[in-house]
């Protein structure tokens, strides 16, 4: 038994119930009276406390699968919906043309509000599937992270990426059992794969494997990959063609935002739509500015690495294998692509295994500073929206409006460079490339670690 599993043992029985489910029952709570608030007609009220929470709210919750409904009507109409069409009321689609294969099922757009009660009460318990809280502390923390404004976002719409986060839950909660039905995880990560295209970057966690056995999970992915989207390449190639972006200065997050932001600034107002903006090229100063934040998370990667290796290794395995998982998917999104906002709830699989870094620390003041920076990107919306209606207020302090998008930006980059020295720690110990690591001489830091 791993020291923190004895440590939870000697809590009460209350103490360890609110340890597992206190963070999902708190949120259930706040969004049912939210809802409640909603469905008994006090829409005045339910839409101030939205706004104040950090986002801007619909007209009725629920709309974002209620938008994919209406797709599935259209397609079921022989609509082209990977276009511009009336039927999508000028949108497009803009999603996986294997989520269209749900056509074929009996729902509606009218569905939306059962369909989102039901979608939110699941996201919100499966959060409890996630290693329990180790202290009182700890629960406070990670309760403030479940109902963040991301958090609160993604219920509110029924946002697809948090189908696609109890996909994955359910796919490594499978990974940590030490019996064969852990090769089930695998196919459900590439079946999130499949409705959404970035879960793939989840397959670096057969790294836990042996080498022979990683192998041979690649290669079944590569023949699932194969057999399942090479009849849908066209289509495949349109969504990802119409893959929505945004402003740098709105809510979206990637590595492109900063440098495109200040190319923005220093340019002047352009006659652009969002979309448009984000796919203009970087000026010099742009691209200068790409360059030395590049060099900032490759020395901050450096720098901390060889600690991280070491520091990882402490802990148990369903701490880092979720710490992994948020780490490549937070990764591996910010430097690829310009994503929605919800796609960060993903950073509540990192918690767990930050916190535990943090109380096993000597001084804890790094990882803790770490898990401030996570919970600040959660609640980004809040800080934002209060900074808007302060220089709203205050002329003369417009400043302040530009300087909190600079600091936003900037941990952003420092967040994604630390989880990136931590995901390297992971694979640097990883059985799977212990071979690999060998045969080119690279020095591998203690033992790696078996995954069963």
């Amino acid at each position: 038994m791993a020291p923190s599993d004895q440590k939870v043992g000697q809590h009460s029985l209350l103490e360890r119930l609110m340890f597992r489910f206190g963070p999902s029952i708190i949120s259930l709570y706040l969004f049912a009276t939210l809802w409640l608030l909603f469905a008994q007609g006090d829409r005045e009220l339910y839409y101030n406390i939205l706004k104040w929470w950090g986002f801007i709210p619909y007209h009725y919750p629920f709309v974002d699968i209620q938008t994919i409904f209406i797709a599935l009507d259209c397609w079921r109409d022989a609509v082209d919906v990977f276009v511009r069409n009336s039927c999508l009321f000028g949108g497009w689609y803009s999603y996986s043309p294997i989520l269209l294969w749900a056509a074929t099922l009996p729902i509606g757009p009218d569905d939306h509000t059962w369909f989102g009660i039901v979608f939110g009460i699941a996201f919100l318990l499966v959060l409890s599937a996630l290693p329990p809280c180790n202290s009182w502390k700890e629960c406070w923390i990670r309760s403030l992270a479940t109902i963040s404004t991301i958090t609160a976002y993604g219920v509110e719409r029924t946002e697809f990426d948090l189908l696609i986060f109890m996909i994955a839950m359910a796919g490594i909660l499978l990974l940590l059992r030490f019996s064969r039905a852990r090769f089930a995880g695998y196919a459900i990560l590439v079946f999130a794969a499949f409705l959404k295209y970035y879960p793939a970057v989840l397959m670096v966690l057969a790294a836990r494997e042996r080498f022979r056995t990683a192998m041979w999970v690649a290669a079944a992915t590569i023949c699932a990959a194969l057999i399942f989207l090479l009849p849908t390449m066209g289509q495949t190639q349109q969504a990802l063609g119409m893959t929505p972006v945004g402003s740098p200065f709105a809510d979206f997050f990637g590595a492109r935002n900063l440098p495109l932001g200040l190319t923005l600034i220093a340019s002047g107002p352009l006659p652009m739509a969002d979309d448009e903006l984000f796919r203009i090229p970087l000026s010099a100063p742009g691209q200068v500015a790409m360059g030395l934040l590049l060099l900032f998370a490759a020395w901050a990667v450096w720098r901390r690495v060889r600690t991280d290796a070491q520091r990882v290794s402490t802990l148990p395995n369903a701490e880092l294998t979720f710490l992994s998982a948020g780490c490549v998917v937070m990764v591996g999104c910010f430097f690829a692509i310009q994503n929605v906002p919800q796609r960060a709830t993903f950073l509540l699989m990192t918690l767990p295994g930050l916190l535990m870094l943090a109380r096993t620390d000597d001084a804890g003041r790094r990882p803790m500073l770490l898990v401030c920076g996570v919970l600040f990107l959660l609640w980004d919306g809040l800080f934002y929206r209060l900074v808007g209606a302060f220089t709203a207020r205050y002329e003369a302090f417009a400043i302040l409006h530009f300087l909190y998008w600079l600091a936003r930006e900037l941990v952003w980059w420092w967040v994604m460079a630390r989880l990136a020295s931590l995901l390297i720690a992971f694979l640097w110990r990883s059985p799977a490339l212990a071979p690999v690591l060998d045969f080119l001489r690279i020095p591998r830091p203690g033992h790696a670690l078996a995954a069963g």
